[in-house]
């Protein structure tokens, strides 16, 4: 009887061999488990992301409702080519004890940073929409309008978005507005004229024309993210450069056209006019997103 006994105390428990032998599956499951369960924790962020991008179009449409179908920025008058002062809005429209001129002087609403204002101010959007899930910059934070004022305006530098908004004028300061550009920055519910997208890393060797040098907040050494379309749509892209069929101000492309170019080049990622005899390239059609206005006119500066 007490043998058995003791038989049966010793089967009650595990053997070392039996726990490394536990220990080693779940340490398998967990190697199985752990891969899976990032791809769907980043699949939950860029779904989120692309949410955001809706969400801020949506802003953009609801804000123009009230400004003539014109875009934040733009004067609810309309476009003056030539004059950059007439066609955006004013420094004193927008308040200018909050937000800085940014070199614009008059004409602020150029700004990438004036145009965020518009919307957060206006409650189209609001500030944690403009920051993406997947941010890695600790200073990218959400705009508080009321913190701003006269001895801390929202100036051209300050990290608030996420997000790269296309560029309204030319490449340097003073020019007038970039005419393709305008044109469709506005409710033309057009499904192939990008409006907001993830923007651009800063990293060594950022060239405007070659998509090999970018990167995003979702990808290293490729740029992959989310473009949200005139008409409403996002769409999760692969490279900085768009496939021909781009349209912009009636003139359809040709050629890739790389949403980060910098207007600078006539060669590369632009669009045809609206002169079939003649095919001359005009910087002011390409897309031409930009991550953020400086003081003295557009840069490809994306930031962090």
């Amino acid at each position: 009887m007490q043998h058995r006994l003791a038989r049966h105390r010793r089967s009650a428990g595990f053997t070392l061999i039996e726990l490394l032998v536990v220990i080693s599956i779940i340490a398998l499951l967990i190697s199985i488990l752990l891969p899976a369960l990032g791809a769907a924790r980043d699949t939950a962020r860029r779904l989120q992301n692309n949410t955001q991008l809706r969400g801020i179009h949506q802003g953009l449409f609801a804000q123009s409702q009230d400004n003539k179908g014109w875009y934040a920025g733009i004067d609810g008058s309309g476009l003056v080519y030539g004059d950059r002062d007439a066609s955006f809005l004013h420094r004193d429209d927008i308040d200018p004890d909050k937000l800085q001129t940014m070199g614009f002087v008059d004409s602020v609403g150029a700004s990438v940073p004036a145009r965020w204002f518009v919307l957060v101010d206006g409650g189209f959007v609001t500030p944690e929409y403009l920051v993406s899930p997947g941010e890695i910059n600790e200073n990218v934070e959400p705009l508080d309008i009321d913190a701003l004022e006269p001895s801390n305006r929202l100036g051209p530098n300050v990290t608030i978005a996420s997000y790269a908004l296309p560029m309204l004028t030319e490449a340097t300061n003073g020019g007038p507005p970039a005419e393709g550009r305008c044109n469709e920055w506005r409710d033309t519910v057009s499904s192939t004229v990008p409006v907001v997208s993830d923007r651009l890393l800063q990293t060594g060797g950022v060239l405007a024309d070659t998509p090999s040098t970018h990167e995003s907040l979702w990808t290293e050494g490729e740029w992959t993210g989310g473009v949200t379309f005139n008409d409403g749509h996002v769409s999760t892209q692969q490279s900085s450069e768009l496939e021909p069929g781009i349209r912009m101000a009636g003139s359809t492309s040709t050629a890739n056209d790389n949403i980060f170019h910098d207007n600078s080049d006539s060669a590369h990622g632009n669009l045809a006019n609206n002169d079939p005899t003649t095919g001359t390239l005009r910087r002011d059609h390409s897309v031409a997103m930009v991550a953020r206005a400086f003081a003295n006119g557009y840069w490809l500066a994306p930031g962090p």
